[in-house]
Order: structure tokens, then C-alpha cells, then sequence
């Protein structure tokens, strides 16, 4: 009968311990496909995807610290002035995703228009907007170049 306890009761534990890594994940999963989505977006110039993607409250950092908001940050996408012609991860995104935030820093080298490539760090804040993921804020940090 004790044996029988122990096994139903290790049985549980697993189940339980499975059902909340299952919980935990799912949110990540989420964000890291819309920050996949986000990338192919930005690249191909789709400032209605980016619309969607980016929350009205925006707030971007650029690299050599400007900021914007939402619409600042499009207007130049739209208008067509600037336009990302690479846009590739250099190492594997860290996610950390919670019930209604998430953030994201990872590594992309980046060409727009005619400058030569660079790497960039993205630090990417994500919330939960009527049950919808969305950038909050992102923020760029230019690294050195590759030796």
C-alpha cells in the first residue's frame, strides 16, 4: 500500500511539474514566433505588420540614442527612407517570458540601405495588450565590430 502511495504520489509530481513547464513555455513560444514575425516584417518594409506588432505606447532607443515613438519610428519605414536590406541573428535570442511580459535580447547584424552591415544588441520588452503580445519598448546597442 505505501509503495502503491509513493508511485501515484511521484506519478503526480511529474504530471504536476510537466502541466506547469507547459504553462511557463507556452509564452515564450508565443513571443519568440511574434519576434520572428517582427524580423520579417521590419525587413520587408510591412509597416502595417510592424503597426500591429509595435503597442501605440511605443518607445524606441536607437543605438546612438535617439528616441521615438511609434510613429516615428514607422515614418521613415513607410515613406520608404529607411530600409533594412539584412536583418540576421548572431546568436540565439534569451527569452524570458512571464504571464503578460516577456523580454527578449538578442544579437542581429543589420545592413539598412546602403551602410555596411553592423551588429546590434536588441533588448525587446513585450506586454500583453488585450490579449495580444506587442513591443513596448526596444532599445539598440551597436557592438563592436567582428575582429
Amino acid at each position: 500500500m505505501l509503495g502503491r502511495r509513493v508511485v501515484v504520489g511521484a506519478f503526480l509530481g511529474v504530471a504536476i511539474t510537466a502541466s506547469a513547464q507547459t504553462i511557463q513555455t507556452a509564452p515564450g513560444a508565443d513571443v519568440q514566433a511574434l519576434q520572428e514575425r517582427w524580423r520579417t516584417a521590419l525587413l520587408a518594409a510591412n509597416t502595417d505588420a510592424l503597426a500591429a506588432i509595435y503597442s501605440d505606447g511605443l518607445v524606441y532607443v536607437h543605438s546612438d540614442g535617439r528616441i521615438q515613438n511609434k510613429q516615428q519610428f514607422l515614418g521613415p519605414i513607410k515613406a520608404g527612407t529607411l530600409r533594412f536590406t539584412a536583418l540576421t541573428g548572431c546568436d540565439v535570442p534569451r527569452i524570458r517570458a512571464h504571464e503578460a511580459a516577456a523580454i527578449v535580447s538578442a544579437c542581429y547584424e543589420l545592413q539598412a540601405g546602403s551602410a555596411p552591415p553592423s551588429r546590434h544588441l536588441f533588448l525587446t520588452v513585450y506586454t500583453k495588450e488585450a490579449g495580444q503580445w506587442r513591443i513596448i519598448a526596444q532599445q539598440t546597442r551597436r557592438l563592436l565590430d567582428k575582429p
